[in-house]
């Protein structure tokens, strides 16, 4: 489990645990007397595997809610958009997974909600939840973020 978690300026710190049966949960670490209503911001790793992405957010959320009502802005980082490659029914009988994935994500999720792209794969995401405020960063602007010494008659 790989989620960072910001609420108001504030990190706090995940614990990611195992029960004996495989399950997993989490252990939020909230500084006392933390009150948040401006934003919670998630941020999932690009390595976190694609099944585990939707249990992982809804723990950590789920925990969240159990320590506060928040009301303010929640903000979804994903520098991967799990299942962007299955934009499409492939054959008779297949679903369509990132109409899934983003169907369970955009209505579970309550309040202002943006979700924060960097490798979307194709427009299939435009399509999903009006009330879910997509920004996605352009490729070239990820790569700046990685490379920041750039020559003088570099090539991207």
């Amino acid at each position: 489990m790989t989620i960072k978690l910001i609420a108001d300026n504030v990190e706090i710190p995940v614990k990611h645990l195992k029960f004996s049966d495989g399950a997993s949960t989490v252990k939020l670490e909230i500084p006392e007397g933390l009150e948040i209503d401006k934003y919670i911001s998630f941020t999932v790793s690009p390595t976190t595997p694609c099944d585990n992405v939707l249990m992982e957010l809804f723990l950590v959320m789920n925990a969240l809610s159990h320590h506060s009502d928040f009301y303010g802005k929640t903000i979804i980082n994903l520098p991967y958009l799990p299942y962007a490659r299955a934009d499409r029914v492939f054959e008779n009988g297949n679903p369509l997974p990132l109409e899934a994935f983003l169907g369970i994500l955009c209505n579970t999720v309550q309040n202002e909600v943006e979700i924060h792209l960097t490798d979307p794969h194709s427009d299939f995401y435009q399509h999903a939840d009006s009330l879910v405020d997509f920004i996605v960063k352009p490729q070239h602007e990820c790569f700046l973020d990685v490379v920041r010494d750039i020559k003088s008659g570099s090539v991207l």
